[in-house]
């Protein structure tokens, strides 16, 4: 069994101990399948790709019919079976790589700043305090287990992120601890990390700068350097 996998079995634990779980999607699970570890262990360049939360994930099943294999399998699907559906938020990262929606799942360790969403509706999950600890946890787990190439958070600098992002800069020693991304300056980076930290790709593309921001990506930290794209 993989540390990956013993530490999602942890974190279904840990989430149905939280006092207000009623309210919240399940846990977003990095699948542990070991088609997708392959996958991301060949990987040249390897992204860990960090958005905010996935409201309603598997709303669809009881919380007795919750487990592990349920989560990381939907997990995989999503990338395998489904494709990556979302809009903005997909589309932005497949211009960065220059690849297909398909192809996602060879390259991109996806997560969120909150491991949950909320269970109906839209916006941050509330009870945000119960959350801050485990969702932080799950970040640098991956972030130690998966040593992507390059960390990438669309999160953007608004309070609702605000805490995990700093428990994790503060974990990686980076100098973004004193930075974050503006409307006039919406890309912040950290180059010894390797960590860059900018809005989501819908609030890019309100702002008419996504495939500015989209180009310069891919400029600086994929096509700049050793990576060869699959």
């Amino acid at each position: 069994m993989s540390k990956l996998r013993v530490f999602n079995e942890q974190l279904v634990e840990q989430y149905k101990l939280l006092p207000h779980k009623s309210l919240f999607s399940y846990p977003l699970l990095v699948s542990s399948n070991n088609i997708y570890l392959d996958n991301i262990n060949k990987a040249n360049p390897k992204i860990f790709y960090i958005g905010q939360e996935t409201n309603c994930w598997i709303n669809n099943v009881s919380l007795e019919e919750v487990n592990c294999d349920l989560l990381e399998n939907a997990y995989f699907n999503f990338f395998y079976n489904r494709h990556c559906t979302n809009r903005d938020f997909w589309k932005f990262i497949c211009k960065i790589l220059d690849c297909q929606r398909e192809d996602l799942g060879k390259q991109v360790i996806w997560s969120n700043a909150y491991i949950v969403g909320k269970k109906n509706g839209l916006g941050t999950p509330p009870y945000k305090e119960e959350l801050e600890k485990i969702s932080v946890d799950n970040l640098l787990f991956l972030s130690e287990f998966f040593k992507p190439d390059l960390t990438l958070f669309v999160t953007g600098p608004t309070w609702n992120y605000y805490n995990i992002m700093i428990e994790y800069l503060k974990n990686k020693k980076s100098v973004l601890l004193d930075k974050y991304p503006t409307k006039t300056n919406p890309i912040v980076e950290d180059s010894e990390n390797a960590i860059v930290w900018t809005y989501h790709p819908a609030y890019l593309h309100r702002l008419g700068i996504e495939e500015e921001i989209e180009n310069y990506l891919q400029k600086q930290y994929i096509k700049k350097s050793n990576f060869i794209l699959k």
